[in-house]
């Protein structure tokens, strides 16, 4: 069955590449603001009330830095980056 307001390339770029309901919260508050690099511990806060520990942020932002979605400042600062505008699209998609 299909859904026009949840098309198939949608749900298979979340399949393919959010794990998580926490990594998604993770990658919306990245990508809420792709102008800004945000620490380990900001995005911690950030994602508050969801109490998430500074090792599955880590594993997360790694997680999309392998798919193209986020970029490492430095060891504990990313920014939400999508190596393609069609990444960006099925991330503004939500």
């Amino acid at each position: 069955m299909s859904d026009p307001d949840f098309p198939e390339e949608l749900r298979s770029f979340i399949q393919d590449t959010i794990p998580t309901v926490d990594a998604a919260e993770l990658l919306l508050v990245l990508a809420l603001h792709p102008e800004r690099a945000s620490q380990v511990t900001e995005l911690i806060d950030a994602m508050r009330p969801t109490a998430v520990s500074e090792p599955v942020v880590r594993r997360y932002v790694t997680h999309f830095q392998a798919q193209g979605l986020v970029e490492a400042k430095d060891s504990n600062t990313y920014q939400y980056s999508p190596g393609t505008p069609d990444l960006g699209a099925m991330v503004r998609a939500h």
